[in-house]
């Protein structure tokens, strides 16, 4: 077995290319609006939640949600996306959670939504939003 694997690592360094080792190129962690979810619809916590216009997709509405965690630590999100207006009689709520979210990131995420009554135009719908964030209870030595 050790002379397999003496050979394995012989035949991976014969391999290698020359030269500098490969390393990304691009580290760029995404804004929120570079995420391609169009024009917000609503905001919360100081502009870390975003959630943007609606749109139907594959029969079901959804809306796209980015999670921006601008402080210092680790943080657990619960997102409240409440859709008012449409053909329902009564406010629709979902919920989402985005956990252990590093400082400085962004989580892209959306809600979906299946229920009758949410067939009018989604630019006719009004979004709301709830958000309840804690430190995340493992800090950076879990």
């Amino acid at each position: 077995m050790a002379e397999a694997n003496r050979e394995a690592d012989e035949q991976r360094a014969a391999a290698a290319a020359s030269g500098e080792p490969v390393a990304p190129r691009d580290t760029h962690i995404p804004a929120p609006g570079e995420y391609g979810f169009g024009k917000p619809a609503a905001t919360a916590q100081h502009g870390e939640v975003v959630a943007y216009t609606p749109r139907h997709e594959s029969g079901r509405l959804t809306v796209p949600i980015t999670i921006h965690n601008g402080s210092d630590d680790r943080v657990n999100y619960r997102v409240e996306v409440t859709v008012v207006g449409g053909n329902q009689d009564s406010p629709i709520t979902v919920t989402t959670n985005a956990n252990n979210v590093f400082p400085g990131t962004t989580w892209p995420t959306q809600v979906d939504i299946t229920t009758a009554g949410v067939t009018t135009s989604p630019a006719n719908l009004q979004i709301r939003l709830e958000v309840v964030q804690d430190v995340y209870p493992y800090g950076d030595g879990h």
